[in-house]
């Protein structure tokens, strides 16, 4: 037995080669077989070795043996594939008659189905469909070989292999080239009975069995090849992903230090391009200091431990400046566990410093603004209770003068007393009314403003505050925005700002007030605490004084606190500042250093321009007295008492009770209808809006008037806000009071 390449050329021989032939095996390799069988004649050749002649290809002839015996001999060739290559055995033997060619054959054919079925690879012979198939096969394809044999390819096959072709549009052309004589290798899919697929590699030959031109395919399953594959595709497009993505830097680098690569992050820390990165030495990039370090600590460190964490160190950028970052690298080791580079990621410092000052800075804002709310809340809660004793001294105060008369002798000294308490609580009212504005609960009545025009009106008041000593500099924006505020709070922001800058410029100096039209973006409003995004009207006082420490601008807003000498002043202005821009939906900035000025940046909403509202037509003196009877509700028992007799002195029958329930149960038993309820807002137990609605849902026609030191903003709910025209602010004098009850019920019914 013979095993030659296509040409003839013997690739290995049987141990029965060398009693045919006198020559061991190893000596006949890589010899022509016509070299080895010399009585063939030459020209028979191409049929042997083809397997065209006689079926089993049969010569006789007289073989002379090493020892110069000459014998008759009989050679058949059967070709096949071998491990993917086309491959001819060629069976040689002593002719002893017919019985002994037909041994030859058998034995060539048990030889060649052999190695058919041993076949690692599953083996088909075809024309249009399947002739033959070894075992291999049939277990790929997931079927008996009864079930295959007999069977077209596409049987087999999905509608479409990987290519995007049809499978029997490409199993049409792969064939037709095999059938030239070209063998044909191609990666192919089948698909498996219960649906799984199966790739393949397929070689495709044109081989001659019986004189029957068939094709021989050897098919190598090669799916689990091609899922490992897929895996580690999918595996490297993740990491180049998360390479690429990732916002800190990422570099690999070989033992030397040079980079091999490097992700986009890394490359715009440091300005280069990676063709660039990789042709630079190490030194280039690392300052000396560090490259000491380096080579001294970090470098040992990694090698021994195969990783280091979080260090910090320096590149030099391409444009010549240091840059601080810190870095975690580890070691990447080959096949054999050795040491082959190193890997790190490395984090912008000064990118994660900006980011930790940003977060102090909020951090800063947040914990000052519930400061300024806690504060806010006291100072607003004290403000409420304070009203209430300004009305009762108010209130009294107004009735002891109703008592004397200015004429008699022993009057006049008892009204100059009443007019200095008057003043004293008018007073204490200014200051009550500063606290609500810092704390938010000041009632406003709003409209259409121009800041520009505010300022002009208040030029020439400015110009007296601040004296000749200190030049000041309108310099307002045109066509300036229009907010919507209240025209006397913002009077006082401005006057108050003013204020405040002269007291920084005891020797003189330089105030500028400024207005211009801004946006604030998304970004900038998250920087200022309370600021929206939107238009803006930005209102700026700038002075060139004695400016304000840190520790001055952490507190400069709480209200009592003052840098003045006791007596010269009440630490109110500021902080009634800053409760009017909260107020109005606005956000105060302060800017200042010790000796070098400060500067007060005030950003009001702009609003659609809108006409301001006309004033009311004066009317005649209207009379205050009245004959309804009106149920009062308060629970401060000073407040009570002077608004029942305020209301008894003008001819009103009065109802008086300390809460709710009280009020509730004086309505059960009145026998007269009640016309108004005056009822404070806050009280223990049940509020003022929660005995409204149960007294309504028995008389809806019900009219109410609240009283409160409270603005109405800041009671009632969303849906049924407190109107101003329903609101009295404490303190309030008799006449204030009998006005505004008249007006509640001359006026059209409430809802």
């Amino acid at each position: 037995m013979f095993v030659c390449a296509a040409d003839g050329t013997v690739l290995a021989a049987g141990a029965g080669s060398e009693r045919l032939t006198g020559r061991p095996p190893e000596a006949l390799s890589g010899a022509p077989i016509s070299r080895v069988l010399l009585l063939v004649k030459p020209d028979r050749w191409p049929d042997i070795l083809s397997g065209r002649a006689a079926g089993a290809a049969v010569v006789s002839g007289r073989q002379t043996h090493a020892h110069g015996d000459a014998k008759p001999l009989c050679v058949i060739g059967v070709p096949l594939i071998l491990d993917g290559e086309p491959r001819v055995v060629v069976a040689a033997g002593l002719q002893c008659g017919a019985a002994c060619i037909e041994d030859v054959l058998r034995a060539s054919e048990a030889k060649y189905r052999a190695l058919f079925e041993g076949s690692g690879d599953a083996v088909f012979l075809m024309s249009d469909r399947f002739v033959d198939c070894n075992q291999r096969a049939a277990e790929m394809l997931g079927c008996p070989r009864e079930a295959v044999l007999g069977r077209p390819p596409a049987d087999f096959s999905p509608e479409r292999q990987p290519d995007g072709r049809l499978s029997t549009e490409a199993e049409a052309a792969h064939i037709a080239a095999a059938l030239r004589g070209r063998a044909e290798r191609f990666p192919w899919r089948h698909v498996r009975p219960d649906g799984r697929l199966v790739d393949v590699d397929v070689t495709l030959t044109s081989v001659e069995v019986g004189g029957q031109r068939l094709l021989q395919a050897m098919v190598r399953d090669v799916t689990a090849q091609r899922q490992a594959e897929a895996a580690m595709h999918a595996s490297e497009e993740r990491y180049r992903r998360l390479f690429n993505t990732s916002r800190d830097g990422i570099a690999i680098a070989a033992l030397d230090g040079t980079f091999e690569d490097a992700n986009a992050a890394f490359l715009d820390l440091l300005g280069y391009t990676l063709e660039e990165l990789r042709r630079l030495p190490a030194a280039a990039l690392t300052p000396p200091t560090w490259a000491e370090l380096e080579t001294s600590t970090i470098r040992p460190r990694l090698l021994e431990q195969g990783f280091v964490d979080d260090y910090e160190r320096e590149f030099i950028r391409r444009d010549g400046q240091a840059v601080s970052v810190l870095v975690r690298s580890w070691l990447i080791r080959d096949d054999a566990g050795r040491p082959a580079r190193v890997a790190s990621v490395i984090r912008d410092l000064s990118a994660l410093r900006r980011s930790e000052e940003e977060k102090r800075q909020l951090e800063s804002q947040l914990v000052r603004a519930q400061r300024m709310e806690a504060v806010g809340q006291i100072a607003g809660g004290l403000a409420h209770d304070f009203n209430n004793v300004l009305t009762a001294i108010l209130g009294n105060a107004e009735l002891l003068r109703s008592q004397l008369d200015p004429r008699a002798a022993a009057d006049a000294s008892r009204l100059a007393q009443v007019e200095q308490i008057e003043q004293a609580a008018q007073r204490a009212a200014l200051l009550t009314r500063q606290m609500l504005a810092f704390s938010r609960h000041q009632s406003a009545a709003r409209q259409a403003v121009n800041v520009n025009h505010v300022v002009g009106e208040l030029e020439p008041m400015l110009r007296r505050v601040i004296t000749e000593r200190i030049e000041l500099e309108l310099s307002l924006a045109p066509n300036l925005g229009i907010v919507q505020a209240d025209p006397a709070q913002l009077e006082q922001v401005i006057m108050n700002l003013v204020v405040n800058a002269r007291d920084a410029m005891p020797d003189g100096g330089r105030l500028v007030i400024e207005t211009a039209n801004v946006f604030l973006d998304a970004p900038a409003a998250a920087s200022r605490s309370d600021a929206r995004p939107g238009p803006h009207v930005l209102l700026v006082v700038r002075d060139t004084g004695c400016g304000m420490s840190a520790e001055v601008l952490d507190r400069i807003f709480e209200p009592f606190f003052t840098t003045k000498p006791v007596g010269q002043g009440t630490g109110l202005g500021l902080s009634t500042v800053f409760g009017i821009v909260r107020n109005l939906g606005g956000h105060i900035m302060v800017f200042s250093e010790v000796g070098r000025g400060s500067a007060f940046e005030v950003h009001l909403p702009a609003e659609p321009s809108s006409p301001a509202p006309p004033a009311p037509p004066p009317g005649d003196e209207r009379s205050l007295t009245g004959s309804e009877t009106i149920l009062v509700c308060e629970d401060d028992e000073t407040v009570r008492e002077l608004t029942v007799r305020f209301l008894r002195s003008a001819g009103y029958t009065v109802l008086a009770a300390a809460s709710a329930d009280d009020a509730l149960a004086d309505y059960e038993c009145s026998v007269r209808r009640i016309s108004l309820l005056v009822t404070d807002v806050v009280m223990p137990g049940r509020s003022g809006p929660e005995l409204v609605a149960e007294l309504r849902a028995r008389d809806p026609g019900l009219r109410t008037l609240y009283i409160s030191g409270y603005a109405a903003a800041d009671h009632g709910s969303r849906e049924q806000p407190i109107r101003s025209e329903h609101l009295l602010e404490k303190p309030f004098s008799r006449r204030v009071l009998l006005e505004r009850v008249r007006d509640v019920l001359s006026g059209p019914p409430q809802q």
